[in-house]
């Protein structure tokens, strides 16, 4: 999360009633983990140093959401969920994973 999306979010709960500033951790609802293993803050930006710019915004946690390639198959899609898992695991605390799904594959996806 860039400094400036934490300052909007402080931005954005003052007005809502909060009495003093906002100071709960910070979550990144929405960072993106591609099959080539790195981090984008979103999709279609340059992969850069995600956890780097969550200590700068002092960002306890990012969610990641898995982002297949777009010609992947069930095993493509279930190697990138298995990558992000184990990403996750490497770095306790700090991610949450949000896995994809084979859409032409209702069956396939709900095992997965």
């Amino acid at each position: 999360m860039k400094p400036w999306r934490a300052q909007a979010l402080a931005a954005f709960l003052g007005p809502l009633g909060c009495a003093a500033p906002f100071s709960g951790p910070l979550v990144d609802a929405h960072a993106h983990y591609d099959a080539a293993g790195q981090l984008r803050p979103r999709s279609g930006e340059k992969a850069g140093d995600l956890r780097q710019e969550m200590v700068q915004a002092h960002v306890e946690r990012a969610v990641l959401l898995a982002v297949p390639p777009p010609a992947a198959d069930a095993a493509g899609v279930r190697q990138g969920n298995d990558n992000l898992a184990a990403f996750v695991r490497a770095h306790p605390g700090r991610f949450l994973a949000v896995a994809a799904l084979p859409a032409l594959d209702g069956e396939v996806a709900v095992r997965e």
